[in-house]
C-alpha cells in the first residue's frame, strides 16, 4: 500500500482549498508540501468493469485483484482524498497477472512485491528492505495514540474520584472538629451547671423523686402482704 501512495503519502490532508491556502501562506512551512482539500479533490476509482477484467485474468492465472482502496481502513469524512491516493490501483498477486491485468485494463497495477506497472508502460521495482515501513509506523503511531488517549480518559476518572474523596474527607474532618468542639462545650455547660443554685435544686429534685419512687414501691408492696394476711 506504501507503493501505491507513492508520493501522495506525505501530502497532506485539510478540510477546505481556503485552509490550505492558509496554511501555505502563515503555516511558516520548513519545506514544500501538497495540500490535498477534502472540498476540491478530484477522486478516482477503478471501474467496476475494469474489476471484472481484473478478476478474471487474475482467477486464470491461479491469482488474485484487489482495488487498493478494499484494503485500506479509513474514516468516511476523508473518503475523496483516500479514493484520490488509493482508488485509481488494483493490488494484485504476481507480476505476471499485474502486467496482464495492467495492459487489459489499462489500469495501475501493484503486485504483493511492491512492482508497479503502469498504464503509460513504464515498470518500477527493486530494493524492498524499507517496503512498508512508513505505514508500519504509521499505524504504530495510530495506536499509540489511541492508548495515550485511552489512558487519559482512565487518569481524569481516576482524579475525579480522588477528588471526590478529598472533598469527602475534608466534609467528614469539618463534622468531626465540629462534633468535638460541641462535647466540649456540652461538658463545660454540665459542670457549669452542677456549681449554681439551679445545679444544687436539680440534684436535689433528682435524689428526692428518687426516694418517692422508693416509698411508693415499698408502698405498693406493704399494701399486698396486708391483703395477703387478710385473705388468710
Amino acid at each position: 500500500l506504501e507503493v501505491v501512495a507513492g508520493s501522495k503519502l506525505y501530502q497532506v490532508v485539510v478540510d477546505e482549498a481556503i485552509t490550505g491556502k492558509a496554511l501555505l501562506r502563515d503555516g511558516k512551512l520548513k519545506r514544500r508540501v501538497t495540500i490535498i482539500p477534502l472540498d476540491k479533490i478530484q477522486s478516482r476509482r477503478v471501474s467496476s468493469m475494469a474489476c471484472d477484467r481484473a478478476n478474471q485474468i487474475a482467477k486464470d492465472l491461479d491469482s488474485t485483484a484487489s482495488p487498493a482502496i478494499e484494503l485500506v481502513g479509513f474514516d468516511e469524512e476523508v473518503r475523496n482524498a483516500v479514493e484520490y491516493v488509493f482508488g485509481g490501483t488494483l493490488v494484485v498477486d504476481g507480476m505476471k497477472a499485474a502486467n496482464q491485468i495492467c495492459d487489459a485494463t489499462k489500469t495501475r497495477t501493484v503486485t504483493l512485491d511492491g512492482d508497479v506497472y503502469d498504464p503509460s508502460g513504464t515498470i518500477s521495482g527493486g530494493s524492498k528492505n524499507k517496503l512498508g515501513s512508513t505505514l508500519s509506523k504509521l499505524t504504530e503511531m495510530a495506536l499509540a495514540q489511541q492508548e495515550l488517549a485511552n489512558k487519559e480518559k482512565r487518569l481524569e476518572m481516576v482524579s475525579a474520584r480522588l477528588a471526590g474523596m478529598k472533598s469527602v474527607a475534608r466534609d467528614y474532618e469539618k463534622l468531626s472538629d465540629n462534633l468535638e468542639l460541641a462535647t466540649a462545650e456540652l461538658a463545660g455547660i454540665e459542670k457549669h451547671l452542677s456549681q449554681t443554685s439551679y445545679g444544687m435544686v436539680l440534684e436535689k429534685f433528682e435524689s428526692m423523686s428518687a426516694e418517692i419512687k422508693d416509698a411508693t414501691e415499698e408502698y405498693e408492696r406493704m399494701e399486698k402482704e396486708q391483703e395477703a394476711k387478710w385473705d388468710l
